[in-house]
């Protein structure tokens, strides 16, 4: 991967960028306990609206795969939070295998999907046999690990030759996407601003400690060539800011349509999707 394919945001200098994966795991470990509800209900924010776009997306790619095959297939759900990527589909077609980072998660997801296992790990050194799954999910994942490049090389190792990668990646040319940079840089400024005059200690400002990574498409390509997976077919979904403004119903419903008017590659979907989904065939 070379450095102008991929954008890293960026995180305060406090010590944290040093334990990427504790700062990763203890922002989900707080979200577990809310992470499924964010399905179940209507999107309050474009990051609830992404996360069910995504599902839809995977679904789209994933039901001929399944349609088309002679028995279950083995799936793996890497970075599978509560694990409900992958309701709808029944579990006489697929067998499921989720593995995240947080064992809050974990155990959230175990808790919900009692016809799944779950197991708690690392994306970058998964715990399956060689060839053991004929499927691999890997949604919201691979822009938190601190070598997406090794995590996919431990998904192909898990995969049977011929086997199928879902994956989603945050779309790095997308204009939201850096028009919701400047505009939360302004919604802090203005917080941070009121907490002044009013004397409050406190800036009241949230702030990642890790690192959310962002790729063109063209980079894209390239990690998943160097792993070993061919392209077949892309998704790109979410078109919105992601501050306040993305909290309007009817941003969230315009963002709702374009993702599924545009969502195949094209000018519009590349430069201002926020997220890609695709499918990919191990070698």
């Amino acid at each position: 991967m070379v450095a102008d394919e991929q954008s890293v945001a960026p995180i305060p200098s406090d010590g944290a960028e040093n334990k990427p994966h504790d700062a990763v795991r203890s922002h989900f470990k707080n979200a577990s306990t809310e992470w499924g509800s964010r399905y179940e209900k209507g999107p309050t924010r474009m990051s609830d609206l992404d996360l069910q776009l995504r599902r839809e997306n995977v679904h789209r790619l994933l039901r001929p795969i399944v349609v088309s095959a002679a028995e279950p297939l083995r799936v793996i759900d890497v970075g599978c939070g509560s694990g409900d990527v992958l309701d709808g589909f029944p579990r006489d077609s697929i067998v499921v295998t989720g593995v995240d980072l947080v064992p809050e998660m974990v155990a959230a997801a175990a808790r919900s999907h009692a016809a799944d296992h779950f197991v708690a790990g690392d994306a970058q050194c998964l715990p399956f046999a060689p060839g053991e799954a004929d499927v691999a999910i890997c949604l919201g994942a691979l822009e938190y690990v601190s070598d997406p490049a090794a995590a996919l090389r431990s998904i192909y190792r898990s995969l049977r030759s011929g086997g199928r990668l879902i994956v989603s990646f945050p779309n790095r040319r997308s204009l939201f996407r850096k028009l919701s940079v400047l505009e939360i840089w302004c919604e802090h400024w203005l917080i941070r601003t009121r907490n002044r005059i009013l004397g409050r200690t406190s800036d009241g400002v949230w702030r990642p400690s890790y690192r959310h990574v962002q790729w063109s498409f063209r980079g894209i390509r390239r990690l998943l060539a160097a792993a070993g997976f061919e392209i077949e077919e892309v998704r790109f979904n979410t078109y919105g800011l992601w501050g306040h403004i993305g909290r309007w119903p009817v941003c969230l419903n315009v963002s709702r349509q374009l993702s599924r008017r545009w969502g195949r590659p094209g000018i519009l979907s590349t430069t201002l999707a926020c997220t890609i989904v695709l499918s990919a065939r191990r070698d």
